[in-house]
C-alpha cells in the first residue's frame, strides 16, 4: 500500500487512470485509506465465507472479496446490473460499478490502465476476480480407510488481502 496526496488522487479519479509510473510499479486500486484498512482487516478476519461468480450470494452467505469492500464500507452489496459478452470498459454484472466506485472515491484500473470494475493484480498478470475465484482440488485422509476430495479457493481471503494490499494507492 502506498500513500498519494489528495491531489494525486484527485487527478487520477478525474482521468480514470492510475498515473503511469505507478501503475507501472503495479499500482491499480486507488481509494480512500479509512475504506482500504477496513476492506483488508475484514478479509484477513476469518469472518466471511469465499464465494465465486458474484459478489455476494444470499443462498451461501459467500462473498467475492470485491463484495466484502463493499458489505464493509457501505453495509450492502450492490451488483453490477449490467451485462455483456463483450465490453471495452469494464462494466460487467457481478461486479462493482462504475458509478458505486465513483461515489466511493475509488478507481480500479485492468491491464491497459483503463477503469475497471475488476482490478488487475499486475505480479500475478491476473485479475482479482479470477484470483479470488480459482478453484483447486484438495485430497485428505480422513482415517486409515477413507480419503476425501474437496474443492478449495486456490487464493483465500487472507492471500487476497495481500495482493490487493500490494496494488493499492491510498489518499
Amino acid at each position: 500500500m502506498k500513500t498519494v496526496t489528495k491531489a494525486q488522487a484527485e487527478k487520477m479519479l478525474k482521468d480514470k487512470k492510475i498515473e503511469v509510473a505507478l501503475f507501472d510499479q503495479g499500482y491499480t486500486i486507488l481509494m480512500p485509506k479509512k475504506r482500504a484498512q477496513k476492506w483488508l482487516k475484514a478479509l484477513r478476519s476469518g469472518e466471511y465465507i469465499q464465494d465465486d461468480g458474484q459478489l455476494h450470494s444470499s443462498v451461501s452467505g459467500g462473498f467475492c472479496c470485491l463484495g466484502v469492500e463493499q458489505y464493509v464500507n457501505n453495509g450492502k452489496v450492490v451488483e453490477n446490473s449490467f451485462k455483456s459478452e463483450t465490453c471495452d470498459l469494464g462494466e460487467w454484472a457481478n461486479f462493482p460499478s462504475h458509478k458505486y466506485l465513483e461515489e466511493a472515491g475509488m478507481l480500479y484500473v485492468n491491464s491497459w490502465n483503463n477503469k475497471s470494475g475488476d482490478p488487475y493484480i499486475k505480479s500475478e498478470d491476473e485479475c482479482v476476480s479470477e484470483l479470488n475465484d480459482e478453484i483447486g482440488r484438495v485430497t485428505r485422509k480422513v482415517n486409515q480407510h477413507k480419503t476425501v476430495t474437496r474443492s478449495v479457493h486456490v487464493n483465500d481471503f487472507t492471500k487476497m488481502a495481500s495482493y490487493l494490499e500490494k496494488a493499492m494507492l491510498v489518499y
